[in-house]
């Protein structure tokens, strides 16, 4: 449950990939008893995406969740049929901890190596008055 990074490194590199995957056949690994090597890799994945979000968490992070719908298309005529809400699972989540890993590795590095360039963003915690308007048009 130790979500530290130790060290990060930059390489050139060629991934070679042995499956790709849509987020429902992700999550059908997560979910599975399946014991192939990609399915346990998954599931090692995302224990640690699982760590690494709850430290995120735990140091403060903003949680922007909010509800994605999904258009149902008519294959003839390219029309909207119906409209569901998008479901997001745990794939999703395991993906998005590893984009923003990356995305934080590289913003410090970044800020290592051209410090008088660099543009970070980071914004104090928001206080209840803030969200006032919010509330306001919610209710």
């Amino acid at each position: 449950s130790d979500a530290r990074i130790i060290e990060t490194k930059f390489h050139k590199t060629v991934i070679k990939s042995v499956a790709a995957f849509t987020y429902a056949q992700a999550q059908d690994r997560l979910d599975s008893n399946m014991t192939d090597s990609i399915t346990i890799g998954c599931k090692n994945l995302n224990m640690i995406a699982r760590a690494l979000k709850q430290q995120r968490l735990n140091d403060g992070a903003l949680v922007l969740a909010s509800a994605e719908v999904k258009f149902l298309i008519d294959k003839e005529s390219q029309k909207p049929m119906d409209v569901e809400m998008y479901q997001t699972k745990e794939a999703n989540s395991l993906v998005e901890e590893f984009m923003l890993l990356a995305n934080i590795s590289v913003g410090k590095r970044i800020l290592e190596c051209f410090p008088t360039f660099a543009i970070l963003s980071c914004h104090p915690t928001p206080s209840r008055e803030m969200f006032d308007p919010l509330i306001k048009c919610a209710t």
